[in-house]
């Protein structure tokens, strides 16, 4: 959980830097309520309460849900989203994909939860895997790496 934590903080603090223009950023770990970002730039104390909830509004991505997967990857892609792939890729393949650390591409009942979890539009790339990945045996980054192919083939 720590961990997940950590790399939203760094997706949040780059995107308030970057596209807002904030300077002086402080993190609070709050207990239940999760992470908390005080920006305590003159410029942000000013805004009116509609303007900060923008900027929150701006960092909220839908990306559909288990009853609902609808959502479809459209190209180009975002630039916030873009820029939150670049910054957690390479956090995921170190801290998520390896059995020693979340393993979810480390067994069939792993990559099959990863798998289900993919838009509507991406199912056949999905059943395409599933049957290659129980036929061989390659490894949690060699099946992230044929995934992100397959799906890059649908944009």
């Amino acid at each position: 959980c720590w961990k997940f934590m950590g790399m939203a903080i760094k997706v949040m603090d780059e995107g308030l830097r970057k596209d807002f223009g904030f300077k002086n950023l402080a993190w609070f770990y709050s207990g239940r309520r999760g992470v908390h970002c005080w920006v305590c730039d003159e410029s942000a104390r000013k805004l009116s309460n509609d303007a900060r909830s923008a900027v929150a509004s701006y960092f909220e991505v839908d990306l559909g849900s288990e009853k609902n997967k609808n959502f479809h990857i459209t190209s180009p892609v975002h630039p916030t989203l873009s820029r939150a792939y670049r910054v957690l890729e390479p956090e995921f393949v170190k801290d998520v994909l390896p059995e020693e650390g979340h393993g979810i591409m480390s067994s069939r009942k792993m990559w099959t939860k990863l798998l289900t979890t993919l838009p509507e539009s991406c199912m056949s790339v999905a059943d395409k895997l599933d049957k290659k990945w129980q036929k061989e045996n390659s490894t949690p980054r060699e099946k992230w790496v044929e995934l992100k192919k397959g799906i890059m083939t649908l944009i």
